[in-house]
């Protein structure tokens, strides 16, 4: 006996040719999926949120650009389109925090800089910032985006599925990273 009325196939094209019903018992029946992809890009509650709404617009992309034709069933078409909407949601921020200037944080105001925890978590936040603009500089696109990957605790794997490369340039990457990273900071 089947455990749903209507497969997921169906309800994507109910959903594309208007049925609002079938839109969100879609969404409904995904919305575990959506949220396990999120977690597993994403470590840091400070953009779970927005990396959330760009994992359902990419969910909702997936409802709206499916085609039955092709032979591919809506859940493993539905993971590859939210899981590049992560993908590439999280390599605009990356872009958007390298492309920063010193400039951009003298026009903030400070009640906007206000972080719970005085003084000293807003000189420790202002000091990692000023650490990752100098790594920023001094390191290849590769290198950055490994070593935050890895701090972040990724695996090497998840790394190198993540940027598109072997394990091996990840593991290079990483060593040159540290190597770079030690100088500047020492």
């Amino acid at each position: 006996m089947a455990k749903y009325k209507y497969t997921d196939e169906e309800l994507a094209i109910g959903s594309q040719g208007g049925n609002e019903n079938f839109r969100k018992l879609l969404i409904a029946r995904y919305k575990k999926v959506v949220l396990w992809l999120v977690s597993r890009h994403v470590h840091d509650d400070f953009l779970r949120e927005d990396m959330c709404q760009e994992a359902l617009l990419g969910f909702m992309r997936a409802i709206d650009t499916f085609s039955s034709t092709v032979g591919t069933q809506f859940n493993t078409y539905a993971t590859v389109c939210v899981d590049n909407a992560l993908k590439s949601a999280l390599r605009k921020q990356k872009q958007y925090f390298r492309e920063r200037s010193y400039e951009d944080k003298d026009v903030l105001d400070m009640d906007e800089m206000a972080i719970p925890g005085g003084e000293d978590a807003l000189f420790s936040t202002s000091v990692a910032q000023d650490i990752r603009e100098v790594l920023a500089q001094r390191l290849s696109e590769l290198e950055y985006d490994a070593l935050f990957y890895r701090a972040e605790g990724y695996s090497y794997k998840e790394i190198a599925e993540m940027l598109g490369c072997d394990v091996r340039a990840v593991g290079n990457a990483l060593t040159r990273a540290n190597k770079k990273a030690r100088a500047i900071l020492s």
